[in-house]
């Protein structure tokens, strides 16, 4: 019995040095906000910047949804509506950013604080940008 788990956390250990090792998990992100704000909207494929500065960005992804560039930290700021509330729930923001904002009862916005770009703020920015396409008719 112990050898077998002796050999699985073997195994486990292999498993996570590997996986430190792909390309996609290490991205590069620019130090400069400049070019963090054309990185970002490079790699959503969305996004005009509606205000920049040496110090911050602010880019327009879609309607309603806004990402602010401080820096080495991000800041974004949801809003739905009553009729179209955000394909969000608090246990979504839990692990990803401090929240400045919490998701309200209805659903209708949430500000969230993060320091470190991840796979699973990427996921949460794109399903927002599938969100509004769909409400607004662009997707069928």
């Amino acid at each position: 019995m112990v050898e077998k788990l002796s050999r699985g956390l073997g195994e486990l250990i292999r498993q996570n040095e590997a996986r430190a090792e792909l390309p996609f998990l290490n991205q590069k992100i620019p130090e400069g906000t400049s070019e963090r704000t054309t990185w970002v909207i490079e790699k959503l494929g969305e996004g005009i910047i509606a205000n920049s500065s040496d110090d911050e960005s602010v880019i327009n992804i879609t309607k309603g949804v806004i990402l602010t560039v401080r820096g080495n930290s991000w800041e974004l700021d949801a809003k739905g509506t009553i009729k179209q509330p955000l394909p969000i729930v608090p246990s979504d923001l839990r692990f990803i950013g401090e929240i400045i904002e919490p998701i309200d009862g209805r659903r209708r916005s949430f500000r969230l604080h993060f320091n470190m770009w991840s796979q699973d703020i990427e996921r949460l920015i794109r399903r927002l940008i599938e969100h509004k396409k769909i409400g607004d008719g662009h997707i069928k």
